[in-house]
């Protein structure tokens, strides 16, 4: 079961126990008014993590088509707070043998980029780090440990996510150029790769004309 599921659950069974013991040692029951808004919170908790988990399904159908296996996307949820995946958008654990963990971890900001992208495919910053997001962490998933390959290969893989997202293809090749032209020159250096241009060592696409 998902944590934040199992998380839900749990607060739904520590209000009905209180109300139980409540009634035990009080001989009174509670007011009907606070044990209603404790389970509207509870109600509204339990619609944001369905939508969450539905983003999350739907995410993962994508990075398991890009990594070529079945893989799982789990987004930052109420609590990254106290349990934050630390400044990068998202991450992929590798073991010692440099094989790659079934799950990416994204951040909670990158989510709610992909999500805004799937309601409005127009060209935007956040809208470019979120789909490139998803790209980069699975073709981590995909077996990919450097972080200058996964940059590249993630780019060239823009136009699958975003169409998948429900971009038109000229408003994904729009994002990818974008991304390529905008955010990938401003990257960390060991992020970038000067095989990373048409032709290069690391285009996938050498006899086409379409890059990235």
């Amino acid at each position: 079961m998902h944590y934040s599921l199992r998380l839900l659950v749990i607060a739904i069974l520590v209000i009905v126990a209180g109300k139980i013991v409540w009634d035990t040692f009080t001989g009174e029951p509670r007011r009907p008014i606070v044990l209603s808004a404790l389970l509207a919170v509870v109600a509204v908790f339990g619609y944001l993590e369905y939508r969450a988990q539905a983003a999350e399904k739907r995410f993962g159908a994508i990075a398991s088509e890009i990594a070529h296996r079945d893989v799982s996307v789990r987004c930052q949820g109420l609590l990254g707070d106290v349990a934050d995946i630390g400044a990068d958008l998202g991450y992929v654990e590798f073991d010692a043998s440099g094989t790659p963990s079934d799950t990416t971890h994204i951040s909670r900001e990158a989510c709610n980029w992909l999500k805004d992208y799937e309601d409005d495919h127009s060209v935007t910053r956040d809208g470019a780090m979120g789909v490139h997001t998803l790209a980069h962490e699975a073709m981590h998933l995909q077996g990919v440990i450097s972080e200058a390959k996964a940059e590249c290969y993630g780019l060239q893989r823009i136009p699958r996510v975003a169409q998948r997202l429900g971009a038109s293809l000229e408003e994904a090749r729009a994002l990818a150029v974008f991304s390529y032209r905008a955010l990938y020159p401003q990257l960390p250096r060991n992020y970038r790769s000067h095989e990373c241009v048409p032709g290069g060592a690391l285009d996938l696409g050498r006899d086409t004309p379409a890059w990235p």
